[in-house]
């Protein structure tokens, strides 16, 4: 509602209606519903209206206004982004995979997206293909960690031939060449700052 009013030429309203969604997601739905009732192609107030949504844990219908936005706006970044990970909280890792998809089509360069694309893919233990895809986010930014702790987990994983075993012991059954690429994410990962992964480096006696 807050940006309907803005482009009326009403910001004071606009910053009331921002500060209020910002407290309290029931209201914010309430302004972006009005907002919506000013300008019922305001593909941005859908989006919004579905972030507070989804922060309430309704995630049908945060999809549902996901979906309204893209309608409105079929190179909705964000929207198809959002989508994905909602549907992933959902536990349907192959529709969350459909939308990030289209997220990085849109977006080639979305670094964010090729993680959690990645991450769907794990949920699926599709790990080879999440490989692939944390390798595109590290390419897209060098410096990211996260990619890099990911990476190693999937390399992990990839590589256990027996998972009914506990998992201080998966190692034994690990392939050599999948462990070397695991440990050396995990280096990296932590030569990059990452505190976690230098304590878990740490207790398994491996310098990085």
């Amino acid at each position: 509602m807050g940006v309907a009013y803005n482009e009326k030429g009403k910001k004071d309203i606009a910053i009331e209606c921002y500060k209020e969604a910002e407290a309290n997601f029931d209201k914010a739905i309430k302004c972006f519903q009005q907002a919506l009732e000013i300008n019922p192609d305001f593909a941005e107030a859908y989006f919004n209206m579905g972030i507070s949504y989804n922060e309430k844990d309704k995630k049908g219908k945060a999809i549902r206004c996901y979906k309204k936005a893209i309608e409105i706006n079929p190179d909705y970044v964000k929207a198809y982004y959002n989508m994905g990970q909602a549907y992933c909280d959902k536990g349907d890792g192959y529709k969350a995979i459909r939308f990030y998809k289209k997220a990085i089509n849109i977006n080639p360069e979305d670094a964010e997206a090729y993680n959690n694309l990645g991450d769907a893919y794990c949920n699926i233990d599709k790990y080879k293909k999440a490989i692939e895809c944390y390798k595109k986010a590290i390419n897209i930014n060098p410096g990211d960690a996260e990619a890099y702790n990911k990476l190693g987990d999937a390399y992990g994983k990839k590589g256990v031939l027996f998972r009914n075993v506990p998992p201080l012991k998966t190692y034994l059954f690990q392939k050599a060449s999948d462990y070397d690429k695991e440990i050396e994410c995990f280096k990296k990962a932590a030569q990059l700052g990452c505190k976690s992964t230098q304590d878990f480096l740490r207790k398994n006696g491996i310098s990085w």
